[in-house]
């Protein structure tokens, strides 16, 4: 690497300012599996696992902005496929037309204006949801300071508190901790990798069940344009979540862990 750009400070903004009129071509897979696992007065009772894969590929043209975030995304399919038990699919047919929107603080999917099935939202949400959080990924990984190839920085803990609030976490002694890292600059791009770790706080795990622990562990790693005008990015993102629960139940206590494994990753690149 050149010594101009190791001693050369950048901007870090890992939001991306969307436009009305933005288009590109997306290549996105994500993994999601939920394990959960139940025992009664510490004696194994059952364990299940729900999850799938998507694939998709898609060109996207951003419909509608509001605070620098796309409201409403059109995306026309070129090809596609979910994994389910084995199975392999394609979640929707090729050249079909979906438009994603915000109503109420979801996402919304449409086809030929119909809301598609709980099944496919979910499906699709793993891989082109819209940006409906309090906070955005600069602020839980970003930073405000001009930093250096090789410098470090904490992650927000002050964003992810505010993340954990949205969540509907209460109580708890709440550990943070996080680091980035501009890990290099290469062909007018920052190479950004982050983690950031939360335990001791009180997920929700269900109606009749009180929160005893959780955790969340999270790792990003971006490929992030050094201009806003360029349309390239490459993003990968894990998310771990653990939480436990008990309740009472014909005279015993049935404890339930509940574990959300999550992989996305995602190109862009412009048409």
């Amino acid at each position: 690497m050149p010594f101009s750009t190791l001693a050369q400070q950048y901007s870090i903004n890992l939001d991306r300012p969307e436009k009305v009129g933005d288009r590109y071509h997306l290549e996105a897979s994500s993994t999601k599996l939920t394990t959960a696992t139940a025992t009664v007065s510490y004696q194994f009772l059952q364990k299940s696992e729900d999850g799938f894969t998507v694939e998709l590929s898609a060109d996207v043209t951003i419909e509608a902005a509001a605070s620098n975030w796309a409201t409403r995304k059109r995306f026309k399919v070129l090809n596609s496929k979910i994994v389910r038990s084995g199975v392999v699919r394609p979640l929707l047919p090729q050249g079909t037309v979906v438009v994603a929107f915000i109503l109420e603080g979801k996402t919304i999917y449409q086809v030929e204006e119909k809301t598609v099935d709980e099944d496919i939202s979910a499906a699709l949400n793993t891989v082109i949801g819209l940006h409906t959080a309090g906070v955005g990924d600069n602020d839980l990984y970003g930073t405000m300071s001009l930093k250096r190839v090789g410098d470090k920085w904490v992650t927000g803990i002050e964003a992810m508190k505010k993340l954990l609030n949205e969540m509907g976490v209460q109580g708890g002694r709440h550990e943070i901790s996080g680091e980035s890292t501009l890990e290099k600059v290469e062909q007018n791009h920052l190479y950004i990798r982050s983690t950031m770790d939360v335990h001791n706080v009180l997920l929700p795990v269900g109606p009749d069940y009180t929160p005893e622990i959780g955790d969340i562990t999270t790792e990003h790693f971006v490929r992030l344009p050094l201009s806003e005008s360029d349309l390239t990015e490459s993003v990968e993102y894990s998310f771990r979540m653990s939480r436990i629960g008990s309740a009472q139940q014909n005279g015993g206590k049935i404890t339930l862990q509940i574990v959300l494994d999550s992989k996305m990753k995602y190109d862009i690149r412009p048409l």
